[in-house]
């Protein structure tokens, strides 16, 4: 397993080729901030998105986001009711 972080964002990887990257959202509804963890294989290239319903509130919130060669891109958090 290796460990390492850039800002916010820690990511671990495993010998399997995925990687845990681990983020900070601001919740949709309670603006309070929480951490999510995109498990992602590190040659999938496309489009994700997933509900992870928030810590303090338990609302759902629907997370968006890209990967290009293993790294996250351009993270939206909305309405997981939709």
């Amino acid at each position: 397993m290796i460990c390492c972080s850039i800002g916010s964002t820690k990511i671990i990887k495993y010998h399997l080729a995925l990687s845990q990257i681990y983020h900070s959202i601001t919740c949709y509804f309670c603006f309070e901030t929480f951490e999510v963890d995109l498990e992602v294989d590190d040659h999938f290239n496309g489009h994700n998105d997933e509900i992870y319903d928030c810590v303090v509130c338990c609302n759902p919130n629907r997370i968006e986001y890209d990967v290009y060669d293993g790294e996250v891109r351009g993270i939206v958090v909305g309405d997981g009711n939709e």
